[in-house]
């Protein structure tokens, strides 16, 4: 006869911890003398239930329950956890942020260099999130976020770029075209877009190198109207697009990017901006200090300080801009190019080339001194505090305002210093 008791998924999955009952089916695991002492007690303790929709695992002498479930989400919010640029690269067989590869990739995603799968990078099917339901199809991944700063720079000198051809010591210099921005580029809304969460929590992808001739280029190319990018900082990028929709961050976005900046450069035909290339959606809590320069010169070339271009129905608030923005192209614009609705956002008309007479975008012109001297957000009453609503705007999308997680994202310094953001531990170090 067969040996073993058959029991159902259900059955097996539901207890999250050994039970004493006698219709307990693991009740009878603590009671074994694992180590070999010829006692059991404590030091013999060797499974992990994890919740009321995972197989036991084993943690005795070490082991990871978390790498046996392929568990890249330790803390439980539904965002599989980043700690490589290798990991990095595998979103794009991703876009929509639920843990499972698109056709063909499974052994990319699941590779060595990417989330181990210790089963089997070729036939698994996907990432562990913390179930929540008893559908089997239901694993509650929602996106992507960052366990720590990540650096392109991987030889350590100091650059990833040292000419046309960037630096080729460093790995991802892809024969001088640099990183492939995640993402396709096909019609806004494609399922080639990015259209889950990332959230940078407060880290930095630093010395981003992209030389592609392309439109759609950064460190991703497009953004979903169901995609967010928050908490991130993109210091010392170097965007080389050709074409049009370029920036540090992403070529085109409809969706909502919030507490997110760039330094550094960026060039392209058209549409290039110092952190979106166009913004179809939203943009709050944000800036930019990278150099744009826009070389088209046809007539609808563009470019600007923090967006080549805002749409109808697009909105950008509480953000600036102080990159220079130069080049051929006819439509220069200090802060961004718009159609859409742009509030208490500035740019720099010292350091941008551009002045409040030049620019026809959107944003409001002013120096260097504006800028940098408020110390705070500044009195809600006193019109000439240029900060003021600053710091009563929905970062998080949870629809309030205030003293919620939203209050207080900006970092004022001293009267000589432009703001930068701390919100969510986003650091001063690299702003």
């Amino acid at each position: 006869s067969a040996l073993g008791t058959a029991k159902t998924t259900a059955e097996l999955q539901a207890p999250t911890a050994y039970g004493s009952a006698s219709t307990d089916i693991y009740a009878a695991w603590d009671d074994y003398d694992t180590d070999g002492d010829g006692t059991t007690d404590a030091a013999d303790e060797a499974w992990d239930f994890g919740t009321a929709y995972n197989y036991p695992a084993l943690k005795y002498g070490g082991l990871d329950p978390a790498a046996q479930r392929n568990d890249h989400d330790a803390d439980g919010d539904g965002l599989i956890e980043i700690a490589t640029l290798g990991q990095l690269n595998a979103v794009r067989w991703d876009l929509d942020g639920d843990g499972a590869p698109s056709s063909g990739n499974a052994a990319d995603y699941f590779g060595a260099a990417a989330f181990f799968n210790p089963v089997s990078a070729a036939s698994a099917t996907g990432v562990a999130c913390p179930a929540t339901s008893a559908d089997a199809d239901d694993n509650d991944c929602l996106g992507y976020e960052l366990l720590n700063d990540l650096d392109f720079d991987t030889d350590g000198d100091g650059s990833t770029y040292t000419g046309s051809t960037g630096d080729t010591d460093d790995a991802w210099n892809d024969g001088g075209a640099g990183w492939n921005p995640i993402g396709g580029t096909a019609t806004p809304g494609a399922a080639t877009h990015f259209r889950a969460v990332f959230d940078g929590n407060g880290h930095v992808v630093a010395n981003l190198f992209v030389n592609r001739s392309r439109n759609y280029s950064g460190l991703f190319a497009a953004l979903s109207d169901a995609a967010v990018v928050t908490s991130l900082g993109l210091p010392d990028a170097r965007v080389q697009g050709g074409q049009g929709a370029v920036a540090p961050l992403v070529g085109q976005s409809l969706g909502r990017i919030a507490a997110a900046w760039a330094s550094g450069s960026v060039s392209a035909n058209t549409n290039v901006g110092g952190l979106v290339g166009v913004n179809n959606g939203d943009i709050v809590a944000s800036y930019s200090t990278a150099a744009v320069a826009c070389a088209g010169t046809g007539p609808y070339r563009q470019g600007g300080g923090l967006a080549g271009f805002s749409n109808a129905g697009a909105t950008i608030v509480a953000s600036y801009s102080t990159g220079a923005v130069t080049g051929a192209c006819p439509n220069k614009y200090g802060f961004a190019g718009n159609s859409g609705t742009v509030e208490a956002s500035y740019w720099d008309v010292d350091s941008s080339d551009i002045t409040v007479a030049a620019n026809t975008g959107g944003g409001e012109g002013k120096s260097t001194s504006d800028l940098q001297t408020p110390t705070a957000y500044g009195d809600d009453a006193d019109e000439d505090a240029i900060y003021r609503t600053w710091d009563d705007r929905d970062i998080d999308g949870d629809g309030t305002t205030g003293e919620d997680a939203d209050g207080d994202p900006w970092d004022f310094g001293l009267a000589n210093a432009y703001p930068i953001l701390k919100y969510r531990g986003l650091a001063a170090a690299p702003q």
